[in-house]
């Protein structure tokens, strides 16, 4: 496996055109990290893209990327699965490790570039160390990122690009794990799901502080997701929530 500072090298590159813009950075994270299945894009499980209405999702998602790249219709795969493509790997990997790192590590860098230099973040590693140094047993599936103000623990981010029931289950334990550890401490989750009822159990959970996706946008209009999802944030909005 690269080591992280591989990942993050490939990720500035890809994610720095669109520094100047919170809005637009969505379009970096989908460059570096989503990919086809099925001839389309994958925003759901492989099964679900073969036909019907998710197989009409993701073809309508598939032009939005068009127009929003400014390439054709039949150029938008190459435009994107930009962190597997690239020459970190000796060979093709699994996609599920190097996918969470990737997002991770995304996140991480565009997190540093909007927010306050007040604020920091921490990754995982720093639990029971730099931050939470009283935890002697962690929970199973730690957070991704710690913010840090002045010292202090402020935040935590669930990064997670999909939301399989496993998935699920451990930001649900990791939330209430340390909001009974520290009940004034946000709890922040940030995906790329684009199932409604997956979004919605994380929505309806009263320990979950706010739910974003990295293109909202894409699932509430393009794809045309309805129900609770509308009440998710977008990633832009997390990016400029550590301004201040």
């Amino acid at each position: 496996m690269p080591p992280r500072s591989a990942y993050a090298t490939v990720a500035t590159a890809v994610l720095a055109p669109y520094f100047d813009d919170a809005a637009s950075v969505w379009k970096g994270f989908y460059k570096l990290l989503l990919w086809f299945e099925k001839e389309v894009p994958h925003i759901i499980d492989g099964d679900k893209l073969a036909a019907g209405i998710w197989r009409e999702r993701a073809e309508s998602v598939q032009k939005e990327l068009a127009k929003e790249f400014g390439c054709k219709l039949s150029e938008v795969a190459s435009q994107i699965d930009q962190l597997i493509k690239s020459d970190i790997f000796d060979r093709l990997p699994q996609r599920q490790n190097p996918l969470g790192i990737g997002f991770v590590t995304s996140l991480h860098l565009a997190l540093k570039h909007f927010s306050s230099p007040e604020y920091d973040f921490l990754p995982e590693e720093a639990i029971g160390k730099l931050v939470f140094q009283g935890i002697r047993q962690p929970p199973r599936d730690k957070p991704d990122l710690v913010v840090v103000r002045a010292g202090s623990e402020v935040a935590v981010i669930s990064a997670k690009w999909s939301l399989r029931h496993d998935r699920l289950k451990d930001i649900l334990d990791e939330a209430d794990y340390f909001k009974r550890l520290s009940p004034r401490l946000n709890f922040y989750v940030i995906t790329n799901e684009f199932d409604p009822a997956r979004l919605t159990k994380v929505l309806d959970d009263y320990r979950i502080d706010g739910l974003f996706h990295v293109a909202k946008r894409l699932v509430t209009e393009v794809a045309g997701v309805d129900g609770r999802v509308h009440k998710m944030r977008d990633l832009s909005d997390l990016l400029v929530l550590f301004t201040n």
